[in-house]
């Protein structure tokens, strides 16, 4: 009677832990699309894009103060893209306002995301990154974005953004 009575939890178990990693899993939009820019300032901050689509394919554009200069590309994991859509959710993008100027010589961060037919694109400098809880969030999703898809390969380790 143990056994079997334990062969039956096993099993419940077993399914109980396959359906919570298939619920996990995150779907992500057909259109799904992130593009991020940061801009140059009056020092040596980097300067590059980086785009993500729905099938994990990352575009690489660097232009000043960076290791890589001109395009490159690479491929990201499901689990890494999940990634990115689940910070996009939770950091609610797509209720930030279009940004801020606070400073005309800091460094400008845009991102603009697509999803469900929805575009959403929003403007932090570097002053508004720190002093507003949006461009916090904002810069808190880029850095998020940047280290899921390996971007220090590209920037360089010893940049400062």
């Amino acid at each position: 009677m143990w056994r079997s009575t334990a062969a039956v939890l096993f099993v419940l178990s077993a399914a109980t832990l396959l359906v919570a990693t298939i619920s996990a899993q995150v779907r992500v939009p057909t259109d799904f699309f992130v593009k991020l820019v940061r801009g140059t300032c009056e020092g040596s901050c980097p300067g590059y894009s980086i785009t993500v689509d729905s099938k994990g394919r990352v575009a690489w554009d660097g232009k000043f103060f960076v290791q890589q200069k001109g395009p490159a590309q690479k491929i990201i994991s499901r689990e890494d893209l999940e990634s990115i859509l689940r910070k996009v959710e939770e950091t609610q993008f797509f209720r930030f306002q279009a940004g801020r100027r606070l400073c005309t010589d800091s460094a400008n961060l845009l991102i603009e995301v697509t999803m469900n037919r929805k575009v959403k694109s929003v403007n932090h400098d570097s002053c508004s990154q720190m002093k507003t809880p949006e461009g916090q969030k904002t810069a808190e999703l880029a850095r998020h974005i940047e280290k899921v898809i390996g971007a220090e390969q590209w920037v360089g380790k010893t940049q400062t953004r």
